[in-house]
């Protein structure tokens, strides 16, 4: 295993890439929104509604925009996730919208083929504070399990990405990201988180297939907050923060606390980062 800041990553010929594709969900929305700012157009009764057919434009137009936007952020060279290689995978831990931060840190691992034993799907099941309904947030992983490597100074980029990300990135903006890359101890490996990434995750499966082996076994892992004590709240939300998902935990304190980003930026300082000093 080896890591490289984005300036010492090697010139590399991809067998196979992934990158984040949310903006292809956004089409739909943006298309949905068009199309019924359309049909209020429709004369009806030989009337318009112009005062309801305006209200629609606008928000038809913040859609489109937010897609082009977003497009324009995963369209970027910098916005890649996992790449295939014959020598091995490399993993991109730094999030498309956090391409600005210093390149003086390594926020990109490469690991060797012989050090991969694995891969296997994970689906999490979740219950969030404030949920309605019976229906779970559902997340989706391929785990790449490792043989024979040291961990330790993966798990310190990782934990350092998340720190700056949250000192000097997204939380400037009052947007809050996820990180897409953890660090598993049991079994060892590392975590990709696979929502909104194109291709999707069978045929991901089937293409990674090619060069390692996959196993038919899908862990599941089932957190409802209803369901936890204070103490494993707690434990839940730093937990959160702690893989990588930085938007959950800050939801949580949003609808448990009423804390805004900011707010919710001073309490991952003080009660997690601190901590881990």
């Amino acid at each position: 295993m080896r890591l490289y800041t984005p300036d010492e990553m090697p010139r590399i010929q991809a067998l196979a890439k992934w990158k984040s594709s949310a903006w292809r969900g956004l089409t739909l929305v943006s298309l949905i929104m068009v199309g019924i700012t359309c049909f209020t157009a429709m004369p009806k009764f030989g009337q318009v509604d112009w005062p309801f057919v305006a209200t629609a434009a606008v928000v038809s137009g913040f859609f489109v925009l937010l897609t082009l936007h977003r497009f324009w952020h995963e369209s970027r060279k910098e916005n890649w996730l996992v790449q295939v290689v014959e020598q091995g995978v490399y993993f991109n831990l730094r999030v498309a919208s956090n391409r600005h931060l210093p390149h003086s840190h390594p926020s990109i691992v490469f690991v060797e083929a012989h050090e991969i034993a694995g891969i296997g799907l994970t689906h999490e099941y979740l219950g969030f504070p404030g949920q309605r309904g019976k229906k779970l947030d559902q997340c989706q992983y391929i785990d790449f399990y490792l043989q024979g490597s040291d961990l330790r100074a993966l798990r310190e980029a990782v934990r350092k990405e998340r720190r700056i990300g949250l000192e000097r990135g997204t939380f400037t903006r009052r947007k809050i990201d996820q990180y897409p890359i953890q660090v598993l101890d049991d079994p060892a490996g590392i975590r990709v988180n696979w929502d909104w990434i194109h291709p999707k995750i069978q045929q991901s499966l089937d293409t990674l297939a090619t060069w390692y082996a996959v196993s038919d076994e899908v862990r599941e892992r089932r957190v409802v907050w209803a369901k936890l004590d204070d103490a494993e709240k707690l434990a839940f939300i730093k937990e959160r923060w702690e893989t990588g998902h930085v938007k959950d935990a800050a939801k949580i304190l949003n609808m448990t606390q009423k804390m805004s980003p900011l707010q919710c930026k001073a309490w991952f300082q003080e009660e997690l980062i601190d901590s881990e000093d």
